[in-house]
């Protein structure tokens, strides 16, 4: 009676083995004669665990989708959904393969969604499968390879790009693959949010709302897009960018086990990188964009840059003012027009701007099998040319790529970014030499330091040399002159015609404020470059060169507030509490600055006596200046 029992027992669990191994078969395949049903709350899942496919209904929602979502990481993350503009209104929906074809029946047995596959010569049976990378595929059952697949759910992305999926154009199958996103975080339905491809030209990504553009990814420059910074901590991340005639699709790996990382775009318009940490347990945002003013499309309009280390954010390129007399670009400004039109007699020459995202595309001309130097060459043989650049950074540079038309969405980064060449008029070349003030304000030789009597100033007496001099003296400033860099500036070594040995400190006098044109303070100075966005000019070029982009941050943060503390109207001028707060806190919001309430005029050293000081332009007259008492 006993054996008898046990022999039961064994034969009961020999049985659950069985159904075991069954439903395991059953875990990542899906046959004609099976259904998934919400009801039954069974999934498909990949074989290694990764990835899960079933029915789930978002929160606070009676709606049913069929979606995909991370299995191996415990919060819930989706990255496909297949009926989500069409979702079922109850819980009794079926999938079944029917026809050859994925379908969603709802309660009334109707379709609510299908794969669609049309035509195509299916001798053996078809097979569902949920493959390790994300992939739902529908195939032949006898052929395990990629050709064999009917259908697949990486060629119907919605909101998420997952490793080995492409984004862009199937000119074989027609289909565009991009990104959609969610219509709120709990709506999987088609939001205003969506990822778009120009392949024409020099291929780029925009982010769209609607069908405003919002942000640009910039060209494929050989190992990123212009407008992605690169970092180390992505270092997993193997990018890459196909252009043929068969497609134009990008698509990365991971090339490390057990990292998982996404690239979404939210149901804000947010494009992110997204890695899980497993330590922390949450998905950690590497990168996203847009991340500031200078990410948003033509923030500073034509030919205008953008710089979110100035203040203004918007400057015009060398060789072009601000439209409508602007005194300075403002965000969201018009843009900017040329000082001098080209001649396109050869005489046109070029200025070079570093680390920057590259102009919008639409207009561009790309050759990759000329260097840099055959680019400007052609450039200037096209008078509709406005700029060239490399069209891959690596191994130096390669490839030309050649603008026709207006400069649009450019933008400055203090690090990364690549070389971008724009055309100017030979007048305005001449001026850009010309504005060398490192050059011309300089020359420290052999000096003395005398005072000034009339106001106990320190001065250098430095001997008037041409600049010309001093370049063939050191070589046009070659590097081999270069004897070191200190707090004043760069030393160069030279010798002059007669033989002299002479040292030359390419740097700003720091002993008391100047200014070539004398009719300015130091207050109407600080407010001329804060309105020009230039606020950092004033600070010694040594500190801003070494220091961090936060640290710039500061330095103009404090400049606006010093500003606000010499407002003409009392009231308008931030009490020492409140200042105390604002340098205390970087979150603290601050009011742009108005003009200074006076200026009064520096005396010329030049003049006589008894001349009259004139304030700058810019700032009210006052002879004389009376302290009041004002309530606040």
């Amino acid at each position: 009676m006993m054996r008898s029992v046990q022999n039961y027992h064994h034969s009961y669990i020999f049985i659950i083995l069985i159904l075991f191994l069954a439903f395991s078969v059953f875990a990542n395949t899906f046959s004609a004669t099976e259904s998934l049903t919400i009801s039954s709350n069974k999934t498909i899942i990949s074989p290694n665990q990764i990835f899960e496919l079933g029915f789930f209904n978002p929160a606070s929602s009676s709606r049913w989708y069929l979606g995909i979502w991370f299995k191996i990481i415990p919060i819930r993350t989706y990255v496909w959904v297949a009926n989500r503009d069409n979702p079922l209104s109850s819980s009794n929906g079926t999938l079944k393969i029917s026809g050859n074809n994925l379908v969603i029946f709802d309660q009334s047995d109707g379709p609510v969604w299908s794969t669609n596959i049309t035509g195509g010569d299916v001798r053996s049976p078809v097979v569902a499968e949920l493959l390790d990378n994300g992939n739902f595929v529908l195939r032949d059952s006898k052929n395990n390879d990629t050709s064999g697949f009917l259908w697949q759910s990486f060629d119907f992305p919605t909101d998420t790009l997952l490793s080995e999926m492409k984004l862009g154009w199937d000119n074989k199958t027609g289909y565009s693959k991009l990104l959609r996103s969610w219509k709120t975080t709990d709506d999987p339905s088609s939001g205003d949010f969506s990822i778009k491809l120009r392949t024409s030209g020099f291929p780029e990504f925009y982010v769209c709302n609607r069908e405003s553009i919002t942000y640009r990814s910039g060209p494929w420059i050989g190992n990123r897009f212009s407008s992605v910074p690169g970092t180390k901590a992505l270092d997993y991340i193997v990018n890459n960018f196909t252009m043929s005639n068969q497609e134009v699709a990008y698509t990365y790996r991971v090339n490390k086990t057990n990292i998982y990382s996404i690239l979404s775009l939210s149901s804000t318009g947010l494009l992110q990188r997204l890695t899980w940490m497993e330590a922390a347990q949450s998905w950690k945002q590497l990168w996203y964009s847009p991340k500031d003013l200078c990410d948003n499309y033509k923030e500073c309009g034509n030919y205008g840059y953008c710089d979110a280390n100035s203040s203004p954010v918007c400057n015009c390129i060398k060789g072009f003012e601000p439209m409508n007399d602007q005194v300075a670009l403002r965000d969201d400004s018009v843009g900017c027009v040329r000082k001098t039109n080209l001649s396109c007699d050869g005489r046109d020459g070029f200025v070079r701007l570093k680390k920057m995202r590259l102009p919008d595309t639409t207009t561009t001309i790309v050759d990759k099998g000329i260097g840099l130097k055959e680019c400007e060459e052609r450039c200037l043989k096209d008078c509709n040319c406005t700029a060239f650049a490399n069209t891959d950074i690596r191994n130096g540079g390669s490839g030309c790529v050649i603008w026709t038309g207006e400069l649009l969405d450019i933008r400055n980064y203090a690090q990364g970014g690549q070389d971008l060449y724009v055309r100017i008029a030979a007048a305005d070349l001449v001026d850009q030499v010309r504005s060398q003030d490192s050059l011309m304000n300089e020359v420290v030789i052999s000096s003395r330091i005398y005072k000034s009597k009339e106001n106990k100033t320190e001065y250098l007496e430095l001997p008037m040399m041409e600049l010309k001099a001093l370049a063939m003296a050191t070589n046009n400033f070659s590097n081999d002159n270069k004897l070191g860099q200190g707090g004043f500036g760069i030393v160069y070594k030279g010798r002059l015609l007669d033989g002299k040995d002479i040292a030359i400190i390419s740097g700003k006098r720091n002993k008391g404020f100047y200014n070539s044109n004398h009719d300015l303070n130091l207050l109407s100075f600080v407010w001329r470059h804060w309105t020009e966005g230039k606020g950092l000019e004033i600070v010694d070029r040594i500190n801003i060169d070494s220091s961090s982009s936060t640290f710039r941050t500061q330095i103009l943060r404090c400049i606006q507030i010093g500003l606000l503390c010499v407002q003409e109207r009392a009231e308008d001028r931030p009490e020492m509490s409140s200042v105390m707060v604002m340098l205390g806190s970087e979150t603290t919001a601050i009011t742009q600055p108005k003009r200074p309430g006076f200026c009064i005029g520096k005396r010329p050293l030049e003049a006589d006596s008894s001349s009259s000081t004139q304030c700058d332009d810019e700032c009210s007259v006052n002879q004389i200046t009376l302290s009041v008492i004002d309530a606040r």
